[in-house]
C-alpha cells in the first residue's frame, strides 16, 4: 500500500487558485525552496498544496515502495483529492528537478484529461539517460555524492521501519545514483535496470502529448 503526506497553506483571504508542488530528489514538502516557493505564491494569493513524495518528509512508514521519476499516478491522485476537497481553481502543477519530470510525464500521459490548468517543470531531467551521463561526470562530483549520500541515508531510514531486499550500502561502495537505482530503485518499480528506468521513465517521450 501507499499513502503520501502533504502540507497544505493558505493565503489569509479567499485563494485565487490552488499551486501544487513536487519536489526534487532527496527533498521534500519542507525544503527551502519549496517553503520560498509557498511563500512567494501565497503574496500572490495562491493556496499552496506541498507533496512528499514516498518515504520523503518523515512519511518512511506510510509507503512499501521507493518513489522514482516515472510516478506521475501520484500527481494525478494528489490533484484528485484536491478537487474532491473543492480547492479552488485554476490548479496550476509545478515540479522541481525529478519533480519537474514527474509533473510533465503526467501532463504528457493524460493529455487532455490532465486535471491541472496549468503545468511547470523547474529543471526537470526529461531525459533521464542525459542527466545521469552528466551527473557522474567529474566536474560534477561533489554534487553526484551529495545525493548518493542522501539516497544511502533515506534508505537507512526506511530500513529503521520496513524490510528492504539488498545489500548494506554506504556512499564509498553503492556506485553512485546509477548503482542505487540499479540495486534498488529500478526493481522496486519494475524495471529491468536502471538504463531501463531512466528510458521508461523520462518525461520526453510524451511531451507532445502535453495538452495546449
Amino acid at each position: 500500500g501507499t499513502q503520501v503526506r502533504i502540507v497544505v497553506t493558505r493565503p489569509p483571504d479567499a485563494p485565487r487558485g490552488t499551486l501544487l508542488a513536487i519536489h526534487g530528489l532527496s527533498g521534500s514538502a519542507e525544503s527551502g525552496y519549496m517553503r520560498r516557493t509557498a511563500v512567494q505564491a501565497h503574496a500572490r494569493g495562491w493556496a499552496v498544496v506541498r507533496i512528499n513524495l514516498r518515504n520523503c518528509g518523515g512519511t518512511e512508514a506510510l509507503s512499501t515502495t521507493f518513489y522514482n521519476a516515472g510516478q506521475s499516478d501520484d500527481a494525478d491522485a494528489v490533484l484528485r483529492a484536491i478537487e474532491d476537497k473543492g480547492f479552488p481553481r485554476p490548479y496550476a502543477l509545478l515540479g522541481f528537478s525529478l519533480g519537474g519530470n514527474i509533473a510533465l510525464l503526467y501532463a504528457g500521459r493524460s493529455g487532455s484529461a490532465c486535471r491541472a490548468d496549468a503545468v511547470c517543470g523547474v529543471n526537470p531531467p526529461v531525459e533521464l539517460p542525459v542527466c545521469i551521463d552528466a551527473i557522474e561526470r567529474s566536474g560534477n562530483r561533489i554534487y553526484h555524492a551529495y545525493f548518493t549520500r542522501s539516497l544511502c541515508a533515506q534508505l537507512r531510514r526506511i530500513r529503521s521501519v520496513r524490510e528492504v531486499p539488498g545489500p548494506v550500502v554506504t556512499p564509498g561502495t553503492i556506485g553512485g545514483v546509477r548503482g542505487f537505482d540499479d540495486l534498488f530503485t529500478a526493481p522496486d518499480a519494475g524495471y529491468a535496470s536502471a538504463a531501463d528506468y531512466y528510458r521508461g521513465a523520462s518525461a520526453a517521450a510524451v511531451l507532445a502529448g502535453v495538452r495546449p
